[in-house]
């Protein structure tokens, strides 16, 4: 009778615990199904849309910023995009664009810069990484240009994880969360329609190029204008080495045509009141009052001493020599602005290295390309570097033919010297050798069969190469590569 009642309350406490486990369990298992249920659409949502007439759509778009200089020091000049602010009184800025914006056919904008007005220094291009973010691709896979990877593409899913709850009205709140620390990763927060997975706003906070940014996005109602914003804000602070800017955006998208766009980067402050959509606050137009106020009183003292002679050093040396020094140098060319260069500034300390083997490394790196149309496009390149103690030169010359862009067809041929391979513990088994030695100098021929042909040492090999591979626009061409 006593081991009955045992039994009996021993199945009694197992019931009361396994209960709200598997409850639990229940629980668990539909929040999984929800995330993956909405996560699902969100990944299928740009696929669903009709997209018909994109690629021939133009918008307008107005941008402003505001960027404060909190401290600054003379390091802040050897930034890239940061040398026309480094230097003079001036500790605020603002600069207004207008520009005229087409989606290609990958989704991504192609911008043609219509006014610019601006308080930076010969109307300079400063902190221009940070006006990429200002344009998101929220469903594609790269976010911002190739820099970030976007959670709501299905192809990056494996480096988030992801959280949905639902709230009223049919809409659900997303968060992602990078699954490793990476600065190609960001974390997210959405409000998006349970429905169909469509996204009304979105926020991004990461931190990229010295940089940390923390976005906020409202996106498009309907159509192919849903898979992209109406309204960006941004704020960015940027620290190194001491300095730190900090910067507030807005992007306002589209906006009805209203200039004429023939007109290129021009500086007409009528055209820019005439097209902005949102008034200046007052700290704005002060920083305005103020750039315009010693403008004025430069021409005026330039008027009374007549003539100025030219400052060599100020003049010459740090503006001209040193913008080009510490700046990016860049054109367009063709009739349509379809061509372009870009060299990387000739002094950037982020592309000097040092390691034991090279020691000090200088690299830089020069890209070019050339639209015949929106489907076919030529593209070249060099990077390159120079080692101070190997006293040799690297490189690597892209060359790259894209006949069929939309379905990512495309042939490049590609030359370099890669790097020399000089671990002795390779060379060893090469020579058929081994012994833990640092070294394999000095060894006498007998020692090492491979040697007795003359030579003395063996410490490293050569690695230049030549690579030809063809990406097909069809499954009949696929994919092949050649490497000599």
């Amino acid at each position: 009778m006593k081991i009955q009642l045992i039994r009996i309350i021993a199945a009694i406490i197992l019931l009361t615990i396994s209960f709200p486990l598997a409850t639990d369990a229940r629980k668990v298992k539909t929040k999984d199904a929800i995330t993956d249920s909405v996560m699902q659409r969100i990944f299928c949502y740009a696929q669903k849309i009709d997209t018909t007439g994109r690629g021939s759509h133009s918008s307008y778009a107005y941008t402003k910023f505001q960027m404060r200089t909190n401290k600054r020091n003379a390091t802040l000049a050897l930034v890239p995009t940061m040398y026309a602010i480094s230097y003079g009184a001036g500790r605020k800025f603002i600069s207004e664009f207008y520009n005229r914006i087409e989606v290609n056919e990958k989704g991504a904008p192609v911008i043609h810069r219509l006014l610019n007005l601006s308080t930076i220094p010969h109307r300079k291009s400063t902190m221009s990484a940070a006006l990429n973010y200002m344009t998101p691709n929220v469903y594609g896979e790269n976010l911002f240009q190739e820099n970030i990877l976007s959670p709501f593409h299905r192809s990056n899913r494996r480096y988030y994880k992801y959280s949905v709850t639902p709230l009223l009205y049919g809409m659900a709140q997303v968060y992602a969360y990078p699954r490793i620390k990476n600065t190609q990763l960001v974390e997210t927060r959405a409000i998006v329609r349970i429905q169909n997975g469509q996204i009304q706003m979105c926020d991004f906070e990461g931190e990229y190029d010295m940089t940390r940014f923390y976005i906020s996005v409202t996106m498009g109602k309907e159509g192919f204008k849903s898979l992209g914003p109406v309204k960006c804000d941004m704020r960015a602070n940027f620290s190194f080495m001491g300095n730190k800017i900090t910067g507030k955006y807005t992007t306002i998208y589209d906006l009805p045509k209203v200039l004429e766009d023939t007109i290129r980067n021009s500086a007409d402050t009528a055209m820019m009141s005439k097209v902005r959509p949102i008034k200046l606050n007052t700290d704005e137009e002060m920083i305005y009052r103020i750039y315009y106020g010693r403008q004025e009183e430069r021409k005026r003292k330039a008027a009374a001493l007549g003539e100025k002679k030219k400052d060599f050093a100020k003049d010459v040396l740090w503006e001209i020599v040193g913008d080009n020094l510490l700046n990016r140098i860049s054109s367009d060319f063709g009739k349509k602005q379809q061509g372009y260069f870009r060299i990387d500034p000739l002094f950037n300390p982020l592309y000097m290295g040092y390691s034991e083997s090279k020691g000090v490394v200088y690299k830089f790196k020069i890209n070019a390309q050339y639209a015949f149309n929106d489907n076919i496009k030529l593209s070249a390149g060099i990077k390159g570097g120079y080692s101070f103690r190997q006293h040799r030169f690297y490189y690597r010359i892209p060359v790259k033919f894209s006949y069929n862009t939309r379905h990512e067809g495309y042939l490049q041929l590609e030359i370099g010297n890669g790097n020399r391979i000089n671990t002795n513990k390779l060379a060893r088994q090469a020579l058929g050798y081994m012994d833990p030695k640092d070294s394999i100098g000095g060894f006498s021929p007998a020692e090492i069969p491979s040697l007795l042909l003359g030579k003395s040492t063996f410490t490293e090999f050569k690695d230049n190469y030549m690579r030809l591979t063809n990406t097909g626009a069809s499954p009949h061409i696929g994919r092949w590569n050649w490497e000599w």
